[in-house]
Order: C-alpha cells, then structure tokens, then sequence
C-alpha cells in the first residue's frame, strides 16, 4: 500500500496493531510505533489504544504503559485492553491498579472493563474488591450486560459464594454457554459435584450443546467425586 503511494490512516494503523497483537509481533510492533509517533497518528485515541494492546499482549507493561500516559485522550477501552491482557499474563493485582489510574483519569467503567476487573478479582479471591464492583455494576445501570452477569458467575464462584453464584446466574435472562460453564466450574471448584452434574443437566435440558470446557469441567467434577463410571459415560459422549 505504502509502495504505491497511499499513506496508511488511523483505521489502517489500528487494524495492522491488532495484527501484531494476534500474532505477538515485536519487531513489527516497534516499527509500527516509530511510523506513528513520526506521524503523529498517537493523537488518534484509536490509535493509542492499539498500541497499548500491542505491547500488552507482548508482555511489554512498561511500554504499555508509557504510551497510555503519552495519549492525549484515553477511554474506557484504553483501560480496558491492559486489564484484559494483564488478566490473561495472571498479573491480576496489577489489572487492579488500573482501577485506579481509571478513577484518577475521570474515566468510567463499562460492561467490558467491568468485566475484565471481575475477572481479576475472582484470579485473586478478593471478596471485599468483587464486591465493591458488584455495587458499582448495578449504580452503573449495567444489570443487562451478559458479560458483566458471566464475570460475576465465574468471581462469585471461585470465592465459594455458591448462594451469590446462583443469585448472579438466575439474574442472566439470556444465559449463554459461558454462563453455564461459569456456574458448574464454581460449583465443581467448590466440592459442590452433585449440584455441579446437575446444573450440566439443566444446561442440556435447556438446549445448550456443551463445549470442550464443559466437559473438561464435568470430567473435573467426576475425578474430584469419584464417579468412575459416569465420568467415563460422559467422556464417550
């Protein structure tokens, strides 16, 4: 494109970062910024938030962060993209912090960066911080997110708040199968295996086609209840 004289834009820019994010690019990730900031696209929030995400996805935090604090806008989603990516790294204490440099930047959660900070928590068990987010979530008039309900599922459960799993799951008017999965892993975590196999049952009888993490965690649930024979049913299926 750029051999033939067309200069690349802020949407051109922002979809060949995403592309080094997927494929984890260093090189071309360096190179991509150097044309950036020698065009000044950085101005582009678009752009920024690509950016962060590239060098998120490296495992280049410092980077990461040095280019958000060199934005001359940021949103929701700027905050959103080092959160998702810390989470995936397991650094979930540091995807907390980003809470904070949010607030201290005026800038307000939504569903995805809700999501994403659920998640941290439930990485960490921290009750008192899922919590506290719960409470945001529902002044933030973000009860229909089904992402947001999901990550509430999954924190609730891996803190053993089994009651508060099924509060937040019976919540979802549109369950999905990440909502399923979230509910029997909390359970099946939790030494619940009965009402784990038998949320796996209403999850069929609703006309839900369990996936791969499913059955990985059913099969979790029979190891852990050593129920041989049923597990060795559900494996043949």
């Amino acid at each position: 494109m750029r051999a033939v004289g067309v200069q690349p834009n802020s949407f051109t820019l922002s979809s060949i970062l995403r592309a080094c994010s997927t494929v984890k690019s260093h090189s071309q990730t360096v190179k991509l910024h150097g044309l950036i900031v020698k065009t000044k696209a950085g101005c582009d929030t678009v752009v920024g938030n690509a950016l962060v995400d590239a060098y998120a996805a490296l495992g280049m935090v410092d980077d990461a962060w040095h280019v958000v604090t060199s934005m001359i806008h940021r949103d929701a989603i700027t905050y959103t993209c080092l959160a998702t990516r810390m989470n995936q790294m397991g650094r979930y204490e540091v995807a907390l912090d980003v809470i904070v440099r949010m607030y201290m930047d005026d800038v307000e959660m939504d569903g995805f960066s809700m999501a994403s900070f659920l998640s941290s928590s439930a990485g960490l068990a921290a009750m008192e911080t899922g919590r506290q987010l719960h409470c945001c979530y529902h002044k933030a008039g973000l009860a229909s997110g089904v992402s947001v309900s999901n990550a509430l599922v999954d924190f609730y459960g891996k803190c053993g708040c089994t009651d508060d799993a099924y509060r937040a799951f019976k919540g979802i008017s549109e369950p999905d199968i990440v909502s399923w999965n979230g509910l029997i892993s909390g359970l099946a975590s939790t030494g619940h295996i009965s009402s784990a196999l038998s949320t796996f049952d209403d999850m069929r009888l609703a006309g839900f086609k369990p996936d791969s993490i499913t059955f990985l965690l059913v099969l979790f649930a029979c190891s852990h209840g050593g129920l041989v024979e049923l597990g060795l049913e559900i494996f043949s299926q």
